[in-house]
């Protein structure tokens, strides 16, 4: 349960009102009352449109002046001229919040900057709190509440995502979002006050940012501090570059610096950056599926001298290290290795493995590996055929991480098999699973300094 906080009212509103409701129904309507009830919304639902009548069995409020005292939240698609008019109306009848979906406003010209500095004086005179405008807005997966206007998926995943655009709520490349907060213009409703949102949030333990520009940077600083020490937040920093940079102030309205000015407040804020949306997903795997780690050492399993020096070269390029195995583990398996084969880590297992069994081999190579104290980590190189093995031998010993790097081009068939038996820890290629592997390690690392 969330302690109290004023976007309470955006992500759990008990009644909402869905201003300038399209009258229209299926495919292709962009219907935000009929998304709603898909997404499950049990809450009071009050579609307001100038025509009347009903929508979707519901009564349609021909004004807002109509509309009961008491509701939580308003959505506000009408035509961008009238939108201040419409807030002060909602804020008169009482609501406590507002999404403006609508578009073309600061991002767009002179009149659309007027008109947003009119939605800022009423935001701070009438005390409404405003997300938007230009903003898809909210996405609960857990609360059953959306006011998109596109259907969206609602996974149950304990990964936030805080965003200056609406159209990352579907997720990135395995990284899904329960939670999903559009800032839009951020004339109201800014990055610290959805960060601090999910501070105390229990359904999520990763906070995802996509950034365009940040207003006030000192609040954003001291809230990045405070809430990554137990939750990892990840940014992805859009329009680092120059053409980048031009596209960004025609979507949000707002001037977006350079990329070296920015990496430094995120240093500062001790969050990660991180630069393409494929690093999202791989570090978001890793950090919900691994127990917690802080030590750098690794112990390489692998059925392949070439693909074992790949991965030494990718874990020291991130700061990890091979692990020195102790003289209990190597005598452990040493029975296995022909005499002349040194027995050392890298532990390359393909002649010990067609001399006992492959499986036999692979199995006891591993569990030796999770028993020595001198290993933080262990990477496991196989093929999709042994990640049925790697799984029994990580249910015996669940107290270390154990990432895969899978070998093959068949990525359908490498998904069927991690699926089939729920190993989320595997990765492309170890230059991947390392770079994901620093982010989660840092992290556990800072949150072990302030506890």
């Amino acid at each position: 349960m969330q302690r109290e906080h004023f976007l309470n009212i955006f992500f759990e509103p008990k009644s909402v009102a869905l201003i300038g409701v399209s009258r229209k129904t299926g495919r292709g309507s962009f219907n935000v009352l009929e998304n709603l009830i898909r997404f499950g919304y049990e809450g009071n639902m009050y579609p307001v449109n100038p025509n009347g009548g009903e929508v979707l069995n519901f009564k349609v409020y021909p004004k807002v002046e109509f509309l009961p005292e008491g509701i939580d939240l308003a959505v506000i698609m009408t035509r961008r001229d009238v939108v201040p008019a419409v807030l002060e109306k909602c804020a008169k009848k009482g609501m406590r919040g507002a999404i403006i979906i609508t578009e073309g406003f600061s991002e767009a010209d002179p009149e659309g900057k007027f008109l947003q500095a009119r939605i800022d004086d009423t935001a701070s005179s009438r005390g409404i709190r405003v997300l938007g405008p230009n903003s898809i807005g909210i996405m609960n997966s857990f609360g059953h509440f959306s006011s998109s206007f596109v259907p969206l998926p609602q996974p149950l995943a304990p990964v936030a995502l805080i965003s200056q655009s609406g159209g990352f709520f579907e997720g990135f490349p395995d990284c899904a979002f329960g939670k999903g907060i559009d800032l839009g213009n951020t004339c109201d409703v800014d990055f610290p006050d959805a960060i601090s949102y999910f501070e105390e949030d229990d359904d999520i333990r990763l906070i995802v940012l996509y950034v365009e520009s940040i207003k006030n940077v000192s609040e954003f600083i001291l809230i990045c501090k405070r809430v990554g020490r137990s939750k990892p937040i990840i940014v992805i920093k859009g329009g680092r570059g120059e053409f980048g940079g031009k596209a960004s102030a025609s979507h949000t309205g707002s001037l977006s610096s350079r990329d070296p000015l920015y990496r430094g407040m995120f240093r500062q804020a001790k969050i990660f950056q991180i630069d393409s949306a494929e690093a999202i997903g791989d570090i978001t795997r890793g950090f919900l599926s691994l127990p917690p780690f802080k030590g750098n050492r690794v112990a390489v399993v692998t059925p392949t001298g070439a693909g074992a020096i790949m991965a030494l070269d990718a874990m020291e390029n991130q700061g990890f290290r091979p692990a020195e195995l102790t003289r209990k583990t190597i005598d452990e398996i040493a029975h296995l290795f022909k005499p002349w084969i040194h027995v050392g880590n890298p532990l390359d297992l393909l002649s010990a493995g067609m001399a006992h069994g492959y499986k036999h081999v692979y199995s006891k190579v591993l569990e030796s590996c999770l028993r020595d104290e001198t290993v933080d980590i262990v990477l496991a190189i196989c093929g999709a055929y042994t990640v049925k093995t790697i799984k029994e031998v990580m249910k015996r010993s669940p107290q270390k991480p154990v990432i895969l790097w899978v070998l093959g081009a068949d990525k359908s068939l490498i998904e069927k098999r991690t699926d089939l038996y729920g190993i989320r820890s595997y990765y492309d290629s170890p230059d991947r699973a390392f770079s994901a592997l620093k982010v989660i390690r840092e992290h556990y690392i800072r949150r072990a300094m302030t506890n």
